[in-house]
């Protein structure tokens, strides 16, 4: 609510958002990240220079985090937290969302409040419809550039919403009057 209220992004977009990025926060990864951008750097013909970059801003980031560099997990190709924020990305969109110094986006606050952040930038407009050529669309788009991304994470919201609409399957059934 707090970052509905600060950005006015749909709650149930970045619920979706973290479900396909980590699976709900789950799953951030299992390689380090300084390790995965150094490998890209030296065995991937095509993108040593982004890696190089990539990696040049995590090392900053880990410093200004007081952060173990060799200690932050995150994907084989360097996204890390529960948003999947590339190195250069968190220098550019991460925000210290709960206010106590520190920008992780392994903490909800911060990682819902940067992805909210991207998503602004990216010229999220709350008035547009849930729609892959509204405004909320080309913000997903820029996030990730996969059309099939943008319209998986608009129906998983959809789906979200719709769920949490139904009445539990689960809930007890109400007790009838005594006489």
């Amino acid at each position: 609510r707090r970052v509905r209220a600060r950005d006015g992004v749909d709650p149930g977009l970045l619920t979706a958002l973290v479900g396909v990025e980590t699976f709900y926060g789950a799953n951030t990864g299992t390689f380090p990240v300084f390790d995965a951008l150094y490998t890209v750097v030296r065995k991937v013909p095509r993108r040593p220079a982004w890696a190089a970059k990539e990696a040049a801003a995590f090392l900053t980031m880990a410093d200004r985090q007081g952060l173990d560099a060799h200690g932050v997990l995150g994907s084989y190709a360097g996204a890390f937290g529960f948003v999947q924020f590339e190195p250069s990305s968190y220098a550019r969109f991460a925000v210290d969302f709960d206010g106590d110094g520190r920008t992780r986006l392994d903490q909800w606050p911060d990682a819902l409040g940067s992805a909210a952040h991207y998503l602004v930038l990216a010229r999220y407009d709350p008035k547009a419809a849930f729609d892959p050529a509204s405004a909320i669309g080309r913000s997903l788009y820029a996030y990730n550039h996969s059309d099939d991304y943008v319209r998986v994470i608009l129906d998983l919201r959809a789906a979200i919403l719709a769920r949490a609409a139904a009445p539990s399957l689960s809930a007890p059934a109400a007790r009838p009057a005594s006489p």
